[in-house]
């Protein structure tokens, strides 16, 4: 059962590390160049990707553990 999960969690955590790669998330997120009205709202919106990428990273490191205590079993 528990090897059913290991698996499972790889194929998760290579399923996200190729979106998240997909969306250049894991080298630092380009802001757009703009100086106008917009630019406190691009850097806001930068701010947030930011967040999600912590919370993200966070979720994989979990689920790194969780795959070595599977595989310790």
């Amino acid at each position: 059962g528990s090897k059913v999960v290991v698996v499972e969690t790889e194929e998760y955590l290579q399923k996200r590390r190729k979106e998240l790669t997909s969306h250049g998330l894991f080298d630092d997120v380009p802001m757009e160049e703009d100086s106008q009205a917009g630019a406190p709202a691009v850097a806001e919106e930068h701010d947030e990707v930011k967040r999600q990428i912590e919370a993200i990273r966070g979720e994989v490191d979990d689920l790194n553990a969780q795959v070595g205590a599977l595989r310790a079993l």
